[in-house]
């Protein structure tokens, strides 16, 4: 049973992560509350963003992020964060909630009553993705696209060393879900890589996902 998502409470839910989010954070935390929405449980979404959200992460849900939190909540759902210091603004109302449930990819974090924790992940969208298989929770489009940020993002288009088996295994089973690769990558990178590298690698995945298809036959 998964450990994030067993005890969720339809009380006073925040879900937040660190300071300027990246697209793991903002992926992570945005797949979260959808699951969340699609489940009819109350929670808000906010970060302590100095600016605007970066316009290549734009394909994201970032409608869903509220500017000024409430003053208490329950329970806090930290993504992508390790230490408190790290949430900028809202510490205060992490320090100050009844719960708080970390979900990272970081080593040791500081805080955190509940932590679903791996190291050796790449993203923390990978971590998610596992609590999500785990419950056996639907993965739609629009959730199948968060993660498939924080993969992009993390793994710098699957190019980092942190890119495994388990990697590609879950773009491929994200892309059944949906997710738009190739549109998440250009408008992450843009004209950084060429069409002809994006859809090779689309290609490639694609071969993952009918070999996870024939597997489980």
């Amino acid at each position: 049973m998964s450990k994030l998502f067993e005890d969720i409470k339809d009380s006073s839910n925040l879900i937040t992560g660190h300071i300027n989010p990246d697209g793991d954070a903002l992926g992570s935390a945005l797949a979260f509350k959808l699951i969340l929405d699609s489940k009819g449980i109350d929670s808000d979404v906010s970060f302590d963003i100095k600016g605007n959200v970066p316009s290549n992460l734009n394909h994201l849900p970032i409608e869903l992020i509220m500017d000024k939190p409430k003053e208490n909540y329950d329970s806090i759902y930290v993504f992508d964060c390790g230490n408190s210091e790290r949430l900028g603004d809202l510490e205060d109302l992490a320090l100050n909630a009844k719960r708080v449930i970390v979900v990272d990819h970081h080593i040791n974090p500081s805080f955190g009553d509940i932590q679903v924790i791996d190291s050796n992940a790449a993203s923390t969208t990978q971590v998610l993705f596992r609590e999500i298989l785990s419950a056996n929770i639907d993965i739609d489009k629009n959730i199948a696209n968060c993660l498939m940020t924080g993969l992009i993002t993390d793994t710098g288009r699957f190019q980092y060393s942190n890119t495994d088996n388990e990697v590609f295994e879950i773009a491929s089973k994200l892309m059944l879900s949906g997710a738009e690769l190739t549109s998440i990558s250009d408008n992450i990178y843009g004209s950084h890589f060429s069409q002809g590298e994006i859809e090779f690698q689309k290609y490639f995945l694609f071969q993952q996902s009918k070999q996870y298809l024939m597997n489980n036959l």
